[in-house]
C-alpha cells in the first residue's frame, strides 16, 4: 500500500504549521471500516480522552515521548477491546526509561509488575468445545461393592459430677515440672531441686467458672456450674496462690487440663460402636449432565486430544470424515505415481485417532499433567493393551465421573472415614456387555505422594477395596497400578506392560 494513505501524521496545530483539514477527518475516521490508515505519527494526542478502539500497538521510543506520570495511561491506549469477549492482542514498545516508568507505575497502581502483566496478556481464554461419546462406545457403568461404616454412640456410665472426686480433676497429666535439674557448665548433674510454686495471672472464681463454660461452646452454662459451688470452689484454692488478698493461678498446674477435667465431670461416659456393612454399587464414568460445552480457558494445552482431533474424532463417529470423489482420485493418483507423501497426507486429513473406540467417553479430556497425557498415549499404542482388547478412560475429573471410593482408616470396630478416592484412569476389560476387570492407575506427581492423607487412602483401596470386590465377585476384579513421574518414559511402560499382562493373563 502507499504510505501516504497508511501513514497518518497529525498533530494539533499552531501558527507555522495549521491542522489539516485531510488529516483531522482522517483521525476522526480511524475506527471507519474504510479507513485505509495503519500507522499514526502523534504530537501531543492520543493522551487525554482519545478513545480509538481499533489502535494495537503503541511506541514510545524516546525519554520524552509523554509526561513521566502519564507513561501508563499513554502506553494503554492499545489496550480498548473492540469485540466484547472476543480474544485481541496489543503492543506496546517502550525504550529503557519509558520501560522503568512503565514498570514503576504498574507497581504502585496495580500491585503487578511488567512480566505479570505480558504473563496475564498471554492467556487470553480459548474456547473448547465438549462431547460425549458415552453412546457411541456404548460405555456400561461400573459395578462394584463399596464398604460403608456407621457409628452409634452408646452411653456406658452417668455423669462423674453427680460423686465427684477431687483425684479426677487433679490428674498427674495436670501438674506441670516441678522439679528442676541443677548441672554444671559440662552438663554434668550436680543435684536435684524442687521447683517453689509461682503465681502466674489473677484470677477470681467467678471469672474461671466464666471460661470453663465458654470454653464447652455452650454446652455447659455457668448456671449448672453454680449448683457444685462447694466442690469447685475446693478446686479453686487448691490450683490458686493468695498474695495481698488476691488469688493468682499456681505455676504447677496446667489450668487448661484441669478446666478440661472439670468439663468431662458433667457429661454421660459414651464409647463410639461401629457397624460395618458391604454395599453393591454402580457408578456411571460419565456424568453427561455436568459436561458443560463450550469452556474458556488459558490454558488449552491441559485439554487432549487437541480441538482439531476432537472435530476429526466426532465426525468419524457419525461417518461423515470421509474422502469425496475428488480426495479419492488424488489418493488413486499420488498411488499410481508413487508420490508417497502426498498420499500420507491426503490419508492424514480424513483419519482422526487411530484408537479413538478404546478411550476418550468424553472429548477432550483435562489432564492435569504432562504425566498423565504420556501414560494415556502410552497404553493406547502398548501392543500387551491392544491385543487384549482393553480400554482405558480418564476418571481424574471429580466432577464428571461417579467412580468414586470411600475410604476408612482402622481397624475392624474402629474405622475412620478419611475421605473420598477419586482413581485418574481405569484400564478396563468388557465381558458380556459388561466391565469384567479393571486397573485403576494412579498417577502422582513426586512432590504430593509422600501426602499423609492419600497414603491412608492409597493403603485402603490396595488392601481392603480390592479383597472386598474379590470377595464378592468371586475373582479379581480390580488391581491397583501407582505410578509416579519420577519415572522414566521407559520405566512407566515397563511397569504398566508388568500390570497388564499380571492381571489380564487369562484375557489372551
Amino acid at each position: 500500500m502507499d504510505p501516504k494513505e497508511t501513514i497518518l501524521k497529525y498533530h494539533k496545530g499552531n501558527k507555522k504549521h495549521p491542522i489539516s483539514a485531510e488529516s483531522k477527518l482522517e483521525f476522526e475516521a480511524l475506527d471507519m471500516p474504510f479507513s485505509k490508515i495503519r500507522i499514526i505519527l502523534l504530537v501531543h494526542i492520543g493522551k487525554e480522552g482519545w478513545d480509538c478502539r481499533s489502535l494495537t500497538g503503541v511506541i514510545l521510543s524516546q525519554k520524552g515521548d509523554c509526561p513521566t506520570n502519564m507513561v501508563l495511561q499513554t502506553s494503554c491506549r492499545c489496550l480498548r477491546q473492540v469485540e466484547k469477549g472476543k480474544h485481541e492482542s496489543a503492543l506496546i514498545w517502550l525504550n529503557q526509561y519509558n520501560a522503568e516508568k512503565l514498570n514503576m507505575q504498574l507497581e504502585k497502581k496495580h500491585n503487578i509488575s511488567i512480566k505479570e502483566f505480558e504473563k496475564g496478556a498471554n492467556k487470553a481464554d480459548k474456547e473448547i468445545k465438549r462431547y460425549s461419546r458415552m453412546d457411541y462406545l456404548k460405555l456400561p457403568k461400573i459395578d462394584y461393592y463399596q464398604l460403608r461404616v456407621h457409628y452409634d454412640c452408646i452411653i456406658k456410665g452417668k455423669p462423674q459430677i453427680l460423686n465427684p472426686k477431687l483425684s479426677d480433676v487433679i490428674t498427674p497429666e495436670s501438674k506441670q515440672a516441678s522439679i528442676v535439674k541443677i548441672q554444671d557448665f559440662e552438663q554434668r548433674l550436680l543435684g536435684m531441686d524442687v521447683k517453689k510454686a509461682m503465681e502466674t495471672e489473677p484470677v477470681n472464681y467467678n471469672r474461671w467458672l466464666y471460661d470453663i463454660s465458654k470454653e464447652s461452646f455452650g454446652m455447659l452454662p455457668v448456671s449448672i456450674l453454680r449448683q457444685h459451688d462447694e466442690f469447685l470452689r475446693q478446686i479453686f484454692n487448691e490450683i490458686t496462690l493468695l498474695k495481698n488478698g488476691v488469688r493468682y493461678f499456681s505455676s504447677v498446674f496446667n489450668i487448661k487440663i484441669i478446666n478440661q477435667n472439670i468439663r468431662k465431670l458433667f457429661y454421660e461416659k459414651r464409647d463410639l460402636r461401629t457397624t460395618e456393612e458391604v454395599i453393591p454399587q454402580d457408578a456411571r464414568l460419565l456424568k453427561i449432565e455436568s459436561l458443560t460445552s463450550p469452556v474458556n480457558t488459558s490454558e488449552p494445552e491441559s485439554y487432549y486430544p487437541p480441538q482439531n482431533i476432537t472435530e476429526k474424532i466426532i465426525l468419524e463417529d457419525k461417518g461423515q470424515l470421509k474422502p469425496d470423489k475428488k480426495a479419492m482420485e488424488m489418493m488413486r493418483l499420488a498411488e499410481e505415481t508413487e508420490n508417497w507423501d502426498i498420499l500420507k497426507q491426503l490419508k492424514l486429513k480424513y483419519m482422526s485417532h487411530p484408537e479413538k473406540d478404546r478411550s476418550f467417553h468424553y472429548l477432550p479430556y483435562r489432564l492435569d499433567s504432562n504425566f498423565e497425557r504420556l501414560l494415556l498415549k502410552q497404553v493406547l499404542a502398548l501392543a500387551a493393551a491392544k491385543k487384549r482388547n482393553l480400554e482405558i478412560y480418564y476418571n481424574g475429573d471429580n466432577s464428571l465421573t461417579e467412580f468414586k471410593i470411600h475410604c476408612y482408616k482402622g481397624s475392624s470396630g474402629r474405622k475412620r472415614y478419611i475421605g473420598t478416592y477419586t482413581p485418574d484412569f481405569l484400564i478396563i476389560k468388557r465381558k458380556n456387555g459388561k466391565i469384567y476387570k479393571a486397573i485403576i492407575v494412579e498417577t502422582k506427581g513426586s512432590l504430593y505422594a509422600k501426602d499423609e492423607i492419600f497414603q491412608l487412602k492409597r493403603t485402603f483401596v490396595e488392601k481392603e477395596f480390592i479383597e472386598i470386590n474379590q470377595n464378592k465377585a468371586g475373582y479379581p476384579k480390580f488391581k491397583y497400578l501407582y505410578l509416579e513421574d519420577s519415572l522414566t518414559e521407559s520405566e512407566l511402560i515397563i511397569k504398566t506392560v508388568s500390570a497388564i499382562e499380571d492381571f489380564f493373563e487369562e484375557e489372551m
